[in-house]
C-alpha cells in the first residue's frame, strides 16, 4: 500500500519508509498493525490520513502533542522536547508485583552474590518469576533503561530461580513504584551518533562477563538504544570483555548509520566512548604486542578496519564518566542515580 503512495523502503530496516515531495519528507515507521510517522510537511501527514482511511475504512489517528504508540505515551511539549514513558503500564506492573516499599535503586546488595548450592531455596512459583521478569523487560527495553540491566541478569535465572533470585526481582519494581512518572527526554543539541560501549569481566557465577551498551543521539540526551546481555563465552581479562563488547557495538553502529543515511542525516565518523585503553589501543594499532589475543583476532581486525574506513573514532572517558557503565553491571546507589539522570537525560 505504502510503495503504491510512492513510498521508498529503507533497504536495512523493511519497517521504514519514506516518500519525498518536492523539499519536504514524510517517514512512516511500521509495527504490526500500528504505524509512526513524521514530516516535514503537515499537508504530507493529512494526505497519508485520507489515503489509509479511504484503503482500509476506519483507523484512529493520533496527531498532536500526545500520542500512543505500542503501549508508549509520546509528549511533545512546546520546548522542543520529546518525553516518552510508560506511566501508566509501570503503575499496573507495580500493582500486580503486589509491592508496598519503596527504593532508591533497583539493584539489591545480593543480586551478584555467589550461592552455595547447598543452602539455596527453590522458589515455589517459578512461573510467577518468569511473568514478572517480561512484565519488567517489556518497559526496561522500551522507555526505562535504568532497570535492564538488573531485569537481564534475572532474566538469566528464569529456568531455576531462587527466593533470593525473587526477592531482587521485587527490589527493581519498589524502585519503579518510586519512579513511576520517570521515562526518557530527548532534547537533541545536534544530529549525531554517539555510543558508549563498557563491559564487565566475570560478573557471574559462571565467570561470564556482562555488556553495557548506550546510543544516544547528541552526546548528551536520553538513548534510543541500549543492551544490557551476559556475555555468550568466556572471556580470560578485562580486556577481552570490552572487545567483545565493543564488537558487538560496532555491529549496531553500522545498521544504525545506515538508518540515518536513509533519513538523510550522513554520520560517518561516529565517536565510541571507551574507558578501557588496552582495548583502545588494540583496535587502533590492529594488532596485540604480546600476542595474548590471538583468538580475538578477527574482532579486533574487524574493529581496526572500520576505524581505517573513517567509520569510527574512539575517545577515551573515565569510568566515572562512562554512561554504558550503569548497563553492564549493577552499581552501587550515589553512582546509579549518577547515571540514572544521565541516561534518561533528567534535567
Amino acid at each position: 500500500f505504502l510503495l503504491a503512495l510512492g513510498y521508498v523502503i529503507h533497504p536495512s530496516d523493511m519497517g521504514v519508509f519514506q516518500k519525498k515531495v518536492n523539499n519536504d519528507t514524510i517517514t512512516v515507521c511500521l509495527w504490526v498493525d500500528d504505524f509512526l510517522g513524521f514530516s516535514t510537511n503537515r499537508e504530507l501527514i493529512i494526505e497519508l490520513e485520507r489515503k489509509v482511511r479511504d484503503r482500509f475504512g476506519d483507523a484512529r489517528f493520533d496527531n498532536g502533542n500526545v500520542l500512543n504508540y505500542i503501549g508508549m505515551t509520546i509528549t511533545q511539549p512546546k520546548n522542543g522536547v520529546v518525553i516518552v514513558n510508560q506511566t501508566e503500564y509501570v503503575k499496573k506492573i507495580v500493582t500486580e508485583a503486589g509491592v508496598s516499599k519503596n527504593s532508591q535503586s533497583p539493584n539489591h546488595p545480593e543480586l551478584m552474590k555467589r550461592k552455595d548450592k547447598d543452602t539455596v531455596k527453590p522458589l515455589q512459583e517459578p512461573k510467577r518469576f518468569l511473568s514478572l521478569v517480561m512484565s519488567a523487560m517489556f518497559a526496561g527495553k522500551r522507555t526505562r533503561p535504568d532497570i535492564l540491566p538488573a531485569v537481564c541478569i534475572l532474566a538469566s535465572r528464569v529456568q531455576s530461580p531462587d527466593e533470593c533470585d525473587m526477592k531482587c526481582l521485587l527490589r527493581v519494581f519498589e524502585y519503579l513504584r518510586a519512579t513511576t512518572h520517570l521515562g526518557l527526554r530527548y532534547k537533541p543539541d545536534e544530529i549525531a551518533l554517539y555510543y558508549w560501549i563498557d563491559a564487565s569481566y566475570n560478573l557471574h557465577s559462571d565467570s561470564r562477563g556482562h555488556t553495557g551498551i548506550v546510543a544516544t543521539i547528541g552526546k548528551h540526551n536520553a538513548p534510543i538504544y541500549v543492551k544490557s546481555q551476559k556475555h555468550k563465552l568466556h572471556t580470560r581479562s578485562s580486556t577481552e570483555a570490552e572487545l567483545v563488547a565493543t564488537d558487538e557495538g560496532v555491529l549496531h553502529l553500522l545498521w544504525m548509520i545506515l538508518v540515518f543515511d536513509f533519513l538523510g542525516y550522513p554520520q560517518k565518523p561516529v565517536t565510541v566512548f571507551q574507558d578501557n585503553q588496552s582495548t583502545m589501543r588494540v583496535c587502533q594499532t590492529g594488532h596485540s604486542k604480546n600476542g595474548r589475543l590471538k583468538h580475538m583476532v578477527v574482532r579486533y581486525h574487524f574493529i581496526h578496519g572500520q576505524q581505517e574506513a573513517n567509520v569510527i573514532i574512539f575517545e577515551y572517558v573515565k569510568s566515572s564518566d562512562m554512561l554504558a557503565d550503569i548497563m553492564s553491571k549493577p552499581v552501587d546507589i550515589p553512582i546509579f542515580l549518577k547515571l540514572q539522570r544521565l541516561l534518561l537525560n533528567l534535567h
